[in-house]
């Protein structure tokens, strides 16, 4: 092969270079990081990271595994804070919209001239494509997203169709074939299918069969974007004819029974479901540990195929959809000379005999490198509206193949109640809150029983509430698996902060407006009690601007000092219970010496500890579960709290699901253990601030 570029993320970050002699340096210029993976390709990452730094002694690299949800908000959050990372991993069509927003660094004003067009000549031209914009590049492609055929050699050859079963299905008269001999249409329930298109494939076969979803260098409007090509209506239209051949019925009780699958396993893998389906390179490694895992149970397993997606007469050969992971530069970055020296360094074609190595050893991948040099691999069109239109796409290709069975009779009617039934007996004026208790007390009784299955049980059907045999060891993998102890130690300090601060601030404001009589306090108090009505989007941007402007931002600060200017909420809680306070035991205080912050500190507050409880309790409450403000104010992984954590644990480790129901254990006992504790002085607090004036 004449030049093997990168084709997989993983794979080539593996590959690529050959480490020097460890470079131990401390004044070299950090270059900072960002990127999204996690798992098992996060040691990966971890590595080139350190060949890097080990390769020169100019800059060391830091790399920042940032949680994959919010990514695109964090990362614009950053660079509106002055902040942001020098180089990113990215893997979504942004390339354009934040190019076009001017979010950037265009990569001509990091090289020179020939490094660009040595570039153009060497990237395939879908990775040229990803990481262009306007005829100017923005994004180094790393990592090509191929999607092909895998079919099962050994279910077709059951099937009756071994010339299939040999060469795989090359055409889409071979693939409808394949489908009805596996399960015709006549079939009562389907259990088994040969292929099922699925709507977000619209945009691999709508190339296949010949079509163009757009040309975004297109002078003419209409041409950027083409979703109505008659090709691409041609793909939608086969599509659909699954949904017809089959009925809508019993192709979503088909499609449900994929949700049963363990996080993100391989439905061909799951007992012969599907013979043939679309996929990408990375379900190579799925088969080949399938295979390994099978090897050592002695157990037989099934034998795969790949191939590229079958055409139809006239269509597109080696043709599909493809997108990839890329390196970007942020606009602002303080290191960006040094962003474009790791991306080169991870970038550079890797050596040819460890790459025919690992091909070797996984033949199946040869034919994902292969199609990667294919003019047919097709892009979503670079356009700033991108990820919008291929929203749009696969929802109007949802519109047209419904994957649910609902008809023109759903919901069904109700049955009308007999006069006998209309009465209710007195022993059951509890059912309610019986069954509102079963339903905000199941999901907590499975996370538990969940959180102490092993893997293997969790995905076994049918589902158990309580493990066969538990699994302690849970906790411990869980808490292995991300910086539980230093996430908690920062969200502690959040809570305490956020307490002491509302109790502080909103504990003397409630007296102001309880207590005390003051020209225009009621009108202030109004005022006060609107600012509930204000959505807090209304103030993000205003207050993520103040935070900057303060030099807050990258703190835990940030979070914490807003508190002490109180909160609607609190200080009405407070002021009713205030409001309830006696007035002779504070005249009594008066008459005996006291000052008003006397009477304030020794007779008001302890005679109000349920309220100061229950406020106590909602901000710490508050702020264990607060999500939305560290994702607006911090980007330090050093200071994430646990919410950050846990969605850091659900991004590198998603397939493993009971891991993830212990840590979401950890992450809630100890807010069931903090309401159980104060309980009794929370119900009081509620139940004896009434609308009294």
């Amino acid at each position: 092969m004449a030049r093997i570029r990168f084709a997989i993320a993983a794979l080539l970050l593996v590959a690529s270079g050959c480490a020097d002699r460890p470079i131990e340096r401390d004044d070299r210029e950090e270059v900072v990081f960002w990127h999204f993976w996690g798992g098992r390709d996060l040691p990966v990452v971890e590595d080139v990271i350190r060949r890097f730094n080990a390769s020169q002694s100019r800059y060391r690299v830091r790399g920042v595994a940032m949680p994959g949800a919010n990514l695109d908000l964090k990362l614009f959050l950053s660079i509106a804070g002055g902040d942001p990372p020098d180089v990113m991993n990215h893997d979504d069509p942004v390339v354009a919209d934040w190019a076009h927003r001017g979010a950037l660094t265009p990569l001509d004003e990091l090289a020179s001239t020939g490094e660009i067009e040595r570039l153009r000549n060497w990237l395939y031209p879908a990775a040229a494509q990803l990481g262009s914009y306007d005829g100017r590049l923005f994004a180094l492609v790393n990592g090509l997203d191929i999607r092909a055929l895998y079919y099962n050699k050994t279910a077709l050859r059951e099937a009756g169709l071994p010339g299939l079963a040999q060469s795989g299905p090359s055409t889409i008269a071979d693939l409808e074939r394949l489908a009805n001999a596996v399960a015709p249409a006549t079939t009562d329930r389907l259990e088994r299918v040969g292929y099922l298109p699925d709507p977000r494939r619209l945009w691999a076969w709508g190339v296949v069969f010949g079509g163009s979803f757009g040309d975004p260098n297109a002078e003419a409007l209409d041409q950027r974007v083409t979703a109505d090509d008659s090709n691409v209506l041609n793909a939608l239209r086969w599509m659909k004819s699954y949904a017809d051949r089959y009925g809508a019925d019993r192709v979503a009780a088909f499609r449900s029974g994929d949700q049963a699958l363990t996080g993100a396993s391989f439905p061909l893998l799951a007992d012969r479901r599907y013979a043939a389906m679309m996929d990408g390179q990375w379900r190579v490694r799925d088969l080949a540990e399938a295979t390994t895992e099978a090897q050592l149970r002695n157990k037989p397993i099934d034998e795969f195929g790949v191939r590229p997606l079958p055409i139809p007469p006239g269509g597109a050969e080696r043709a599909g959809w493809v997108n990839g992971n890329f390196f970007i530069v942020p606009r602002g970055a303080r290191n960006a000379t040094g962003a474009w020296e790791f991306m080169k360094f991870c970038d550079r074609v890797v050596a040819e005999e460890p790459f025919q190595t690992f091909l070797s050893a996984r033949p199946l991948f040869r034919v994902f490198v292969e199609l990667a040099s294919s003019a047919n691999q097709a892009p979503t069109p670079a356009l700033p509206v991108a990820s919008a239109y291929y929203r749009e796409v696969v929802a109007a290709a949802q519109d047209v193949m419904p994957r649910n069975g609902r008809g023109s009779g759903w919901p069904p009617p109700r049955n009308e109640a007999s006069p006998e039934q209309s009465i209710v007996p007195r022993w059951y004026s509890h059912l309610p809150l019986l069954i509102v208790t079963a339903a905000l007390a199941g999901p907590l009784l499975w996370m538990a029983g969940a959180s102490l299955k092993s893997g293997t049980e969790y995905a076994a059907a049918p589902q158990r509430m309580l493990p066969l045999a538990p699994r302690p060891a849970n906790y411990a993998d869980a808490l292995d698996a991300m910086p539980f102890w230093q996430c908690l130690g920062n969200t502690l300090v959040l809570c305490a902060g956020s307490v002491v601060g509302t109790l502080v601030s909103c504990s003397t404001a409630a007296y102001a407006f309880g207590r005390l009589r003051w020209p225009g306090r009621d009108l202030v108090f109004g005022l006060v009690i609107a600012t509930m009505l204000v959505p807090w989007q209304a103030t993000m941007i205003p207050k993520f601007l103040l935070i900057r402007e303060l030099g807050l931002y990258n703190t835990l600060s940030a979070l914490v000092a807003p508190k002490f200017l109180g909160d609607a909420f609190s200080i009405f809680l407070l002021r009713q219970f205030f409001r309830a306070v006696p007035q002779e035991l504070t005249d009594a205080a008066r008459i005996d010496g006291c000052r008003e912050w006397g009477v304030f500190w020794r007779v008001v507050l302890p005679l109000s500890t349920p309220a100061l409880v229950t406020v106590a309790l909602f901000q710490f409450v508050d702020a264990w579960n607060d999500y939305g403000g560290p994702l607006l104010y911090l980007s330090d992984p050093a200071k994430f709290p646990l919410t950050y954590g846990l969605e850091r644990f659900v991004s590198s480790r998603s397939s493993e699901t009971h891991l993830l129901m212990a840590a979401a254990v950890l992450f809630t006992a100890p807010i069931v253990v903090a309401f159980l504790a104060a309980q009794k002085a929370f119900i009081r607090g509620v139940t004896t601030t009434g609308l009294k004036e």
